[in-house]
């Protein structure tokens, strides 16, 4: 089930926390998503079910109230992260804090610890809320709505934990969106597409209501003279779309574009 409002920062005596050596750095417990428990012995014989068989993980939010090393500064400072388990911690673990680091946000991330389903859909959908895919094309020129994770600082950061309130703050951290147009047949040439125009992006934020969560509402941009859509090639996506970051990272997601205008191309 979803998990309670605002986000508990310890569950059944598991607790994460994040250490900064800096003065007026984030030291404390961070809000806790999920903790899940996993076998990994692969169910062998009885006997062989020892603890080592067991992984724990916790899905955490990085808080917002967390400092960023500044770029200038030769030696900075260090971030760490401490597991503990009922007082009992764990050795601390070195992590290096960014402005942003997208993930478009897709159905396996929704399945820790379960078995993946054979494609990790993007979660993409029309502005209706119904899902972008084969059976259930974009068009060029409509309104979608993507969501992704790790977006970054926004306009006013709510607290860490808490749900997003609406109208929701915008995301303050640069960004790119790029459309890649691909043949599925093979036929004619990708069409790679620059960051979209800022007119294709109507909104980048948080979504009021969830914590951590970032939705992308833009407008589809329309393919390179005539282009193949999905039904023209047995359901294979023919558009990548793209989150791009000044640090580097960047993220991809494959959706279906039904490119043919069916008002043109329908008998009369």
């Amino acid at each position: 089930g979803a998990p309670r409002l605002p986000l508990p920062r310890d569950f059944a005596g598991i607790s994460a926390r994040i250490r900064q050596s800096t003065p007026g750095g984030f030291s404390g417990r961070i809000p806790i998503f999920s903790i899940q428990q996993m076998e990994e012995c692969g169910g062998q014989p009885s006997g062989t079910d020892a603890p080592d068989c067991f992984v724990t993980a916790l899905t955490v939010q990085i808080p917002f109230e967390i400092v960023l090393p500044s770029p200038t500064v030769a030696s900075p400072f260090s971030t760490e992260l401490i597991i503990e388990d009922n007082g009992v911690a764990s050795e601390p673990f070195a992590l290096l804090p960014v402005a942003n680091n997208p993930h478009i946000l897709t159905r396996c991330d929704l399945l820790v610890g379960s078995p993946a389903p054979a494609r990790c859909d993007p979660i993409i959908t029309h502005a209706d809320g119904a899902e972008v895919s084969v059976a259930n094309p974009a068009k060029p020129g409509e309104v979608l709505v993507l969501y992704a994770v790790g977006l970054g600082a926004t306009s006013a950061n709510p607290a860490s934990g808490e749900p997003t309130p609406s109208p929701a703050p915008s995301v303050t951290s640069p960004f790119g969106l790029a459309f890649d147009y691909i043949d599925p047949l093979g036929i004619r040439p990708s069409s790679t597409g620059s960051a979209t125009p800022q007119s294709s992006i109507l909104f980048a934020g948080l979504t009021p209501g969830f914590v951590g969560l970032y939705q992308i509402d833009f407008r589809v941009q329309p393919p390179p003279g005539v282009f193949p859509g999905c039904g023209e090639s047995g359901g294979v996506p023919n558009l990548t779309l793209s989150l791009l970051s000044p640090l580097g990272p960047q993220d991809t997601a494959r959706i279906c574009v039904d490119t043919i205008d069916r008002k043109s191309t329908r008998l009369n």
